[in-house]
């Protein structure tokens, strides 16, 4: 019997696969509007969110419009390859210019400068959107093959595919996870390109099994469709108890980076602290020892005083080991009293601290500080002094990367005007000058300098992506940025997020390999005796020929081919002649005997595409499709000659009679079985009368 097509009746899959497809072509086409418009919030849904590119808005609108179109149609099935492989080339050709560096100008239909976006290329989908779009637009195309194979389930495995970049896409935006954004750290999804990928997945799973290509190569097989769905449901498990494990892991794991960054540069701002205020302390000590006092008040009486200046400049050295490098004592008219080392070169930069009071902060060489504070008694001010010493501890700690990894880096920054000014770092040996923000958002230190503090994944001033712990430092102006590269930070986290898929891909592998070699089995055998339990059920014990049942079943089917076809039929309605005489003159096995001999003449009469059945007791029906090359008389005179023939070699002792009413079908009928057989069985019972007559005669 030919394929029948069993394409199925517009239904609820057909109608949620349109609504699918307006939907993803009505999203597509508000975001080119906020484009044309310069309307943000039809771009991206929030500042600081990805937006979604013209390109992005383009392949939605085309797919969903592939999507809404029914796939019966030649023409519109051709539109849906068409719209399928637009969207695969385009996406093709701008992960070519990330992977190769190239620009090919697909992106600059549209400017951005309008959106302030920090991404160099912001006008750029992301790579895996385009992967996305590329998976989508190869399986459309593909479920209008018919090559068949392991074909639809590698289509299904390109869906899955759209639907997961989606699923981690949305994902790392409701849980915060930076290192999948990190990956591609100047081209993150948008979160609503994320949620139309999810949908356009779900209308590619629809379209996938309305297609004939599923149905005939899964949907038809029982078997592997058992196969199949356990496999779907297997995969689907691992890989969401993968990532709910995962991300419980990498939230626990990055956490504790975090927490490990903040308080690194806590103890780094305390440190600070710690060595200017020592430093102050040390300079106050000067100034407020009686001696220095009592001396530069006797030469407030007595200018010029050998043993008062003696006194002062032997006073001052003797602080010099206590880690100085230079000190200088002035009455209150600022002339010098006693100096000690060598003052540092004016600076380029200097930072006034706001505590301690007169201590100020500059590199020269090194990171100097200098303290200024009045020497005063009982209120009475006496004069000044100026010390200067190394913050060498600082400077080890700018140096000391343990615990920042290779990309580590430790800033002290001020405000320079409407800039800041940074002291030299490890990466940065000399003093530089950089903007408060990078690409329209503010810099770490800028946030510093603002007086906030946290962590944050952000560019720096490299224009690299990297996580910073930034806070003032506590009554001074400065502010501390402590920072790592992004794909350093989260190595560790996606070390263990490739063992962790490599894990559930070899579960879902072994899982597959145990459903093929265990399960497999035992589906087929189900499915083989579910279909011998049909078989018996459509078919005659006796005989080996459709039962009523059966024929009913498939002769209605058959009919609609034919009239789909324009083919003509024919429709023979027999009835065993003399069959009571047989088994009473012979015995019912002679009967059964004969009713069996009668169905091997019918097999040797008509063909085995023809629906051959008894109906039951000694009545038989036979339905013959493509007759008009052979005329119903023809086809009963070959009927009677395998009959005569069977009498003369079987040799039984009862001789087979079969009285055989035919009616023929026109293409155009319109005729239901129920009246076919009507008709061919008044006729067969017109030719029985008419043998009667004759034997009377």
């Amino acid at each position: 019997m030919s394929m029948v097509d069993t394409t199925p009746t517009p239904g609820r899959l057909s109608r949620a696969l349109v609504l699918l497809g307006t939907v993803l072509a009505a999203l597509g086409t508000v975001v080119i509007a906020g484009w044309l418009l310069k309307v943000a919030v039809l771009v991206r849904l929030a500042p600081g969110y990805a937006p979604m590119v013209f390109n992005t808005a383009l392949c939605f609108v085309l797919l969903g419009a592939a999507l809404a179109i029914p796939e019966s149609r030649t023409r519109q099935a051709r539109m849906q390859v068409l719209l399928g492989t637009t969207v695969a080339v385009l996406a093709a050709l701008v992960l070519a210019q990330d992977l190769f560096s190239v620009d090919l100008g697909v992106d600059h239909l549209f400017r951005a400068d309008w959106l302030n976006d920090p991404l160099p290329h912001p006008t750029r989908m992301a790579p895996t959107t385009a992967i996305g779009f590329m998976l989508a637009g190869v399986a459309l195309v593909s479920t209008h093959s018919r090559r068949g194979g392991p074909l639809p389930y590698l289509i299904e495995l390109m869906v899955y595919g759209v639907g997961l970049i989606g699923v981690l896409a949305i994902s790392a935006y409701l849980l915060g996870i930076d290192f999948l954004r990190g990956w591609y750290p100047y081209q993150r999804m948008a979160l609503h390109t994320a949620a139309g990928l999810v949908l356009l997945s779900v209308g590619l799973w629809i379209h996938l099994r309305q297609s004939r290509l599923f149905r005939e190569q899964i949907a038809a097989k029982e078997d592997l469709r058992i196969l199949h769905t356990g496999a779907a449901v297997l995969a689907i498990t691992a890989l969401v108890t993968g990532v709910v494990s995962f991300v419980a892991f990498e939230r626990q794991v990055e956490t504790t980076l975090r927490r490990g960054l903040e308080l690194l540069l806590t103890n780094r701002v305390d440190a600070f602290r710690t060595a200017v205020e020592h430093g102050a302390h040390m300079t106050n000590t000067i100034a407020t020892r009686p001696g220095i006092r009592r001396e530069i008040e006797r030469l407030r009486r007595t200018p010029d005083h050998p043993d008062a200046l003696a006194f002062l400049d032997q006073a001052i050295k003797s602080f010099l080991p206590l880690g100085f490098n230079a000190i200088a004592l002035h009455d209150t008219r600022g002339r010098p009293l006693a100096q000690a080392g060598q003052f540092a070169a004016e600076p380029a930069l200097r930072v006034r601290l706001v505590e301690p009071v007169g201590t100020e902060i500059f590199w020269a060489d090194g990171l100097v500080q200098r303290v200024r504070l009045p020497i005063a008694d009982n209120g009475r001010r006496l004069g000044t002094v100026v010390a200067e010493r190394r913050l060498t501890q600082v400077e080890r700690l700018i140096e000391d990367i343990r615990g920042l990894g290779e990309t580590g880096e430790m800033a002290v920054c001020a405000t320079h005007g409407n800039k800041i000014a940074c002291l030299p770092t490890r990466l940065k040996p000399e003093i530089f000058i950089i903007e408060r923000t990078m690409r329209g958002q503010l810099l770490p230190m800028g946030r510093a300098l603002a007086g906030e503090s946290g962590v944050i994944a952000t560019l720096d001033y490299r224009d690299e992506l990297v996580i910073a712990a930034y806070s003032p430092i506590p009554r001074t102006s400065l502010g501390m940025v402590v920072k790592m590269d992004a794909d350093e930070f989260y190595r560790p986290i996606r070390g263990q997020l490739w063992y962790g898929l490599f894990l559930v891909i070899g579960l879902i592998g072994g899982g597959l390999v145990l459903l093929w070699y265990r399960i497999h089995p035992l589906a087929r055998r189900l499915v083989q005796s579910q279909q011998e339990i049909r078989e018996l059920s459509l078919t005659d014990e006796l005989t080996g020929l459709r039962n009523r049942r059966g024929f009913m079943t498939l002769a209605e089917i058959e009919i609609a081919l034919a009239r789909r076809m324009k083919r003509g039929m024919a429709l023979f309605y027999g009835d065993l002649d003399d069959l009571k005489r047989i088994n009473d003159t012979h015995g019912h096995a002679a009967g059964d005997q004969a009713l069996r001999d009668t169905a091997m003449v019918l097999h040797r009469t008509f063909r085995e595409s023809d629906i051959i059945a008894r109906l039951g007791g000694d009545e038989y029906a036979v339905l013959a499709l493509e007759t008009a090359h052979q005329p119903v008389e023809a086809i009963l005179e070959r009927l009677q000659h395998s009959i005569d023939y069977q009498n003369r070699t079987a040799g039984h002792e009862y001789r087979l009679s079969l009285s055989v009413g035919a009616v023929h079908v026109e293409p155009g009928s319109t005729a239901s079985l129920e009246e076919l057989m009507t008709q061919a069985d008044a006729e067969m019972y017109r030719v029985k009368q008419a043998r009667r007559e004759a034997r009377r005669n």
